[in-house]
C-alpha cells in the first residue's frame, strides 16, 4: 500500500512539473504555431488534472484504497504536526484540491491560482514523505 501511495504522489509531482514546463513554453514564445500552442495547452491541461486526481486519491478521498492513512509505515500525528507547522490547513487544502479536480474543466483558473493551490498541496506531499519514513509511535 505504501508503495502505491508514493507512486501516486510521485506521479502527481511529475505531472505538476510537466504542466509548469508547458506553461513556460506557452508564455515564452510568440513565434509558436497554432498547432504547437494547442498541443502544449492540451498537455498542460491533462497533466494538471492528473496531478489533482492523484493527489486527491491519497489525501482527499477517504474511500480510496490508496488513502494516506492506510500506509502501514505512516506516522499520522507527525504528519499533521508537520503540515500545521508549515502554516497550511490540511482540510482547507483537501477542499481546494477536490474543488479544483471537480471543476477544472468548467472553470478557468489563472496560472497564479493553480500555483497557489498546488504550493500547499505539494507542501503536504513533502510532509507526508517525511512522516512516512519516520518511526511509527506504538499504540497506547
Amino acid at each position: 500500500m505504501e508503495d502505491m501511495i508514493l507512486v501516486l504522489l510521485e506521479q502527481s509531482k511529475q505531472s505538476l512539473k510537466i504542466y509548469e514546463d508547458m506553461q513556460e513554453k506557452l508564455t515564452g514564445s510568440v513565434l509558436m504555431s497554432l498547432s504547437d500552442c494547442m498541443n502544449y495547452k492540451t498537455i498542460a491541461d491533462n497533466c494538471i488534472q492528473m496531478a489533482a486526481v492523484n493527489w486527491c486519491k491519497v489525501f482527499a478521498s477517504k474511500k480510496s484504497k490508496s488513502h494516506y492513512a492506510a500506509g502501514a509505515k505512516f506516522n499520522k500525528q507527525l504528519f499533521l504536526s508537520l503540515v500545521e507547522a508549515r502554516g497550511v490547513s490540511f482540510q482547507e487544502t483537501c477542499d481546494k484540491m477536490r474543488s479544483f479536480r471537480d471543476k477544472y474543466a468548467e472553470e478557468k483558473y489563472t496560472r497564479e491560482e493553480v500555483k497557489v493551490i498546488f504550493e500547499a498541496a505539494m507542501g503536504i506531499v513533502e510532509e507526508y514523505e517525511k512522516a512516512s519514513v519516520a518511526p511509527v509511535a506504538p499504540f497506547q
